[in-house]
């Protein structure tokens, strides 16, 4: 992280090394560009694992990972709606950049818990 750090202050150009400020810059890439690389393969690792197990929610019920997901998606929404309000263009613009990610989101879920109940017997009642 220090590397990280210092290299965009170099970068910036707020060094107090003028002189030396393509060595430092060199200095604090590799390290950088070192850790980087090392960490790819554990951050893609772990995000597959994370994707998989919607964040354990399916442990406590199967249908929970589709329900949480609507009803998330629909607070963001309104939370969008009421903070920014609709953005800038034409009306059909305007409705589906506000409506148009919640309503495909809910679809999707829709769509996993009709295949949940029909395949595995999954009802959000029991």
């Amino acid at each position: 992280m220090a590397a990280l750090v210092g290299t965009a202050w170099l970068i910036s150009g707020t060094t107090l090394l003028h002189g030396l400020h393509g060595v430092w810059l060199f200095v604090a890439a590799v390290p950088a560009l070192a850790f980087v690389l090392w960490g790819l393969p554990f951050f893609f690792m772990a995000s597959a694992y994370v994707a998989r197990s919607a964040f354990n929610t399916a442990y406590v019920h199967a249908a929970l990972p589709a329900v949480l997901t609507v009803v998330m998606v629909w607070i963001i929404a309104i939370l969008n709606l009421t903070g920014s309000g609709t953005p800038n263009g034409p009306m059909w613009a305007q409705f589906c950049s506000l409506f148009g990610g919640p309503l495909s989101v809910t679809g999707l879920s829709l769509w996993e818990l009709h295949r949940l109940r029909t395949r595995h017997g999954v009802t959000i009642r029991g």
